[in-house]
């Protein structure tokens, strides 16, 4: 295949809005079987003759393969690119939701069906972070990675609206086959170009994630030409070369492996609470005294916040470089106060005046901060370790798989053994750990880079090697 068609024939060189959009059409349909199951949940079990209890084990299996299988997913998708990543990802999105809408018949194949999407949702999401970091200038990264993460909000609100669309009215098999269709036709309009490197050699500073600034503008002058000078011919051929020999990286070295270790311990901690408090926020909302039906516009309210806080806080990240893991640590630091504020509203001050705008506010700040960070954390990964982006993204969807699954459960047991106001007041530090986490990174990955740069100057007397011309070192 010439390299910048799809499978549909179309010749293009995606720029980065065409990466982005491509990614988040990936990412739904990759997302949509889960949140269809839980939309359409209750047809599902009188169909299969399974409860509640057994559609939400069924939308874990979905995100605990998405979890266990992204890291595995991020080795590969280094190595076979990310066009073809997606492809296989929507083939096996297409393959499930096809399934599931003909085969399925029992609780156990609706299970493994979605364990199958899981696993999709692993490679399109992996692909997609080295699809940014290979496409996307510096600049504007961090836009793209919280527009990509927006997608899985996205999903949420395409599954309900199938709801009254589709399912009310023909039933939920037929909603399937639509997302089955979209994945097929996602799949084929993926362009071969999606991660084709960028030709201005647009890499971060060597301050990259912890080091604010420093060194981005003698970035620019070394790797931007002056207007109306042509490109020197060494470069040329070098970006020509990576375009035709994609080479494989190289595996992580002992100094990045622990860094992005944090990476996913910080993921697993806000993410186990912010899932929690969007899983639960609407019977927290009803002991505060709402009725189910504002309960629920409250929950909307916050998911959309949510989704402007990944889009805002990367528009900000990208006019002061190096700031990824500062805005994580401050917006999981917002997100407790809000979980806190949910404490309250539904215990000391339940049916008070007023009670009910406290709940607003806090809903909104534990999951517009709680859970706006997501796109920081991958775009803080892929800086981390820039050689090998897919595995870097895996890293941190293995950990929101992790604590995505695992919070709902832990916490309701202990609010149903406790109640929720308790409950939210252990979640709170949980969430606050996040951002004590995501600081010590950054602390860690400041010092390792003022290290490199001193090794740098050491060596700077010598002849520049290969090594020299790969951008800046990460591990």
């Amino acid at each position: 295949m010439t390299p910048g068609t799809s499978l549909l024939g179309w010749r293009t060189t995606p720029g980065p809005v065409a990466v982005t959009g491509s990614l988040v059409g990936a990412l739904c349909a990759a997302a949509v079987p889960a949140f269809l199951t839980g939309a359409l949940q209750g047809r599902i079990a009188d169909e299969l003759g399974i409860g509640v209890a057994g559609i939400g084990v069924s939308v874990a299996a979905f995100f605990v393969a998405a979890g266990t299988t992204s890291i595995p997913a991020g080795r590969v998708v280094d190595r076979i690119g990310a066009p073809l990543a997606l492809r296989i990802g929507m083939a096996f999105a297409a393959t499930a939701s096809a399934s599931i809408a003909v085969l399925a018949t029992t609780h156990w194949h609706l299970t493994v069906l979605l364990m199958l999407a899981g696993v999709s949702l692993a490679l399109v999401d992996t692909g997609g972070s080295r699809a940014l970091s290979r496409a996307v200038p510096h600049g504007r990264q961090g836009v793209a990675f919280g527009t990509k993460e927006a997608s899985g909000p996205l999903a949420s609100l395409l599954a309900g609206l199938t709801l009254p669309v589709l399912g009310a009215h023909l039933g939920w098999r037929p909603a399937f086959v639509g997302a089955a269709v979209l994945a097929a036709v996602t799949g084929f309009a993926i362009s071969s170009g999606l991660d084709r490197p960028r030709t201005s050699v647009d890499h971060p500073p060597r301050g990259g994630v912890g080091g604010g600034d420093r060194g981005a503008d003698r970035a620019d002058v070394r790797d931007t030409p002056p207007a109306g000078a042509e490109e020197p011919r060494d470069r040329r051929t070098a970006v020509t070369s990576a375009q035709r020999r994609p080479a494989a990286p190289p595996r992580p070295t002992s100094s990045t492996t622990p860094l992005l270790a944090l990476l996913a311990l910080a993921a697993a901690s806000a993410g186990a609470v912010a899932s929690s408090v969007a899983t639960f926020l609407v019977p927290t909302g009803e002991l505060a005294g709402l009725s189910p039906g504002n309960a629920g516009l409250v929950l909307s309210t916050a998911s959309l916040a949510s989704v402007a806080a990944r889009i805002l806080s990367g528009v900000a990240v990208d006019r002061r470089s190096g700031t990824e893991l500062l805005a994580v640590a401050i917006l999981a630091g917002i997100g407790s106060l809000g979980v806190i504020g949910l404490a309250l509203t539904g215990g000391v001050l339940a049916d008070q005046p007023g009670s009910g705008v406290l709940l607003v506010v806090a809903a909104v700040l534990a999951l517009g901060g709680g859970w706006g960070w997501t796109g920081l954390l991958f775009l803080a990964g892929v800086r981390v370790e820039p050689r090998r982006p897919a595995l870097s993204g895996g890293v941190v969807l293995a950990g929101l798989g992790l604590g995505g699954s695992g919070g709902p459960a832990a916490f309701g047991y202990l609010a149903e053994h406790l109640g929720f106001p308790t409950t939210w007041l252990i979640a709170a530090p949980l969430m606050a750990s996040a951002a004590v986490v995501a600081t010590v990174l950054r602390w860690r990955i400041r010092v390792r880079d003022e290290s490199l740069e001193a090794a740098d100057h050491q060596g700077s007397a010598g002849q520049p090697g290969p090594a020299d011309h790969q951008g800046p070192r990460a591990g």
